[in-house]
C-alpha cells in the first residue's frame, strides 16, 4: 500500500504526524484528495482534554475540501475530479430522531474524526453511510478551498440562527468575536440582518473584526454593552442574540440584551463539570423571550452554506488567520 502523512489522535496531548497506509478502494466509497482542512474548536478540545466519543488511534480533522480521485462501482451520483465537503455527523437514518428530520440529534450518530478517520490527512475515504446519508456536498468552482472548508462550521450557525429565527430587517447581537462569531456575523448579514452587533473582550480579536465590513464591534472591556446595543436599537434591545463565547459569565448576561419578545441562542457549550448558570426567570416570563439551544447541523445545512459562499454572500478571509502544512 502506499502511504500518506495523517495528524493521528492518541489522547489528550498526545497528537502525532505520522505515516499511515492510504484508505483502501471499494466497491462502495469515495475516496478523497484533501485540499485543506480547518482546525475546529472540538480539535482543540480533543488536543488539551479529549473527547470520550473519539475512538483512538484516529486520524482527526472534519472541516475540509478535496476532490474526489475514485468512486466504487456500486456509487452513483459523483464522478472523479468533482470536489466536494462533508456534513460530518453521520447519522444512522433509522431512529426517532432521523425520523424527526433532526440527524444532528441522532444518538447513534457516527462523526467524520470520531467514528471514522477524517481530514488532517493526504486522503480520506468516505463511507458507505455517509454517501447514503446525503453528506457529501459538491463545491462549485466559484467557491475556493478555503473558503468552502469553512462550510460545516458556517452550517452550524446556519441552524442555530433558523432556529432563533434570524430574519431579515432583524437586529442581531453576537456575543464572542472567535471564528463562529464571525461566521455568524456573515451569516445574519447575508440573512438581510438590519444591524449587527458583536462583543469581544480581547486583542487581536478585536482587531481582526473591525475588519469585518457591515458589524458594529463592541469592546466588552471597556464599553457598556446594554447601553450600546439599547442606542442601536431605539432602546428595545436584540431582536436576537447568539451567545458565541463558551463562558457562564456571556451565556448569565445575555438574556438582558434580548428585546421583549426576542430570542437568545446557547450557540457555544459550557464544560460538562461546570455548565449550571443562573438565570433571571422573570426576564425570560415577562419579556416572553425564547431561550434555544443549537447543536451541530445537518446536510442540507451544509448545502445551503455552500450555496451562500458560490452566491459570494459569505466573507472568511479575515476569519483565515493561519496556515500550517501536515509535514
Amino acid at each position: 500500500n502506499c502511504v500518506m502523512q495523517a495528524a493521528v489522535y492518541y489522547g489528550p496531548g498526545d497528537i502525532r504526524v505520522e505515516a499511515r497506509p492510504e484508505p483502501a478502494l471499494t466497491a462502495d466509497n469515495i475516496l478523497v484528495k484533501i485540499h485543506c482542512c480547518a482546525i475546529c474548536g472540538t480539535d482543540l478540545k480533543l488536543a488539551t482534554v479529549g473527547n470520550p466519543r473519539c475512538h483512538p488511534p484516529r486520524i482527526i480533522g472534519h472541516e475540509l475540501v478535496g476532490h474526489i480521485t475514485h468512486v466504487g462501482p456500486q456509487v452513483s451520483g459523483f464522478a472523479v475530479g468533482e470536489r466536494i465537503t462533508l456534513a460530518t455527523t453521520v447519522a444512522c437514518g433509522s431512529c426517532r430522531y432521523c425520523a424527526l428530520g433532526l440527524g444532528n440529534m441522532c444518538p447513534n450518530a457516527k462523526p467524520i474524526s470520531y467514528d471514522f478517520d477524517g481530514g488532517f490527512a493526504d486522503y480520506l475515504a468516505i463511507p458507505p453511510m455517509a454517501i447514503a446519508g446525503g453528506n457529501v456536498i459538491k463545491v462549485p468552482d466559484s467557491v475556493g478551498d478555503e473558503t468552502a472548508a469553512l462550510s460545516e462550521p458556517l452550517s452550524c450557525g446556519l441552524n442555530a440562527q433558523e432556529i432563533a429565527g434570524v430574519k431579515a430587517g432583524a437586529n442581531v447581537l453576537i456575543i464572542g468575536g472567535g471564528p463562529l462569531g464571525a461566521l455568524n456575523a456573515e451569516l445574519a448579514k447575508a440573512g438581510g440582518a438590519a444591524k449587527v452587533m458583536i462583543v469581544q473582550r480581547s486583542e487581536p480579536r478585536l482587531s481582526l473584526l473591525r475588519k469585518i465590513d457591515r458589524v458594529i464591534v463592541i469592546d466588552g472591556a471597556r464599553e457598556n454593552v446594554k447601553a450600546v446595543v439599547e442606542a442601536h436599537t431605539a432602546g428595545l434591545g436584540a431582536d436576537v442574540v447568539i451567545v458565541c463565547a463558551p463562558t457562564r459569565e456571556a451565556q448569565e448576561a445575555s438574556i438582558q440584551y434580548a428585546r421583549k419578545g426576542g430570542a437568545v441562542s446557547l450557540f457555544a457549550s459550557l464544560p460538562k463539570s461546570d455548565s449550571a448558570i443562573p438565570l433571571d426567570s422573570r426576564l425570560v416570563h415577562y419579556g416572553e423571550l425564547r431561550l434555544c439551544g443549537a447543536s451541530d447541523s445537518r446536510p442540507e445545512h451544509v448545502r445551503k452554506a455552500v450555496r451562500l459562499m458560490a452566491d459570494g454572500k459569505i466573507d472568511v478571509a479575515p476569519i483565515i488567520t493561519h496556515r500550517i502544512g501536515l509535514g
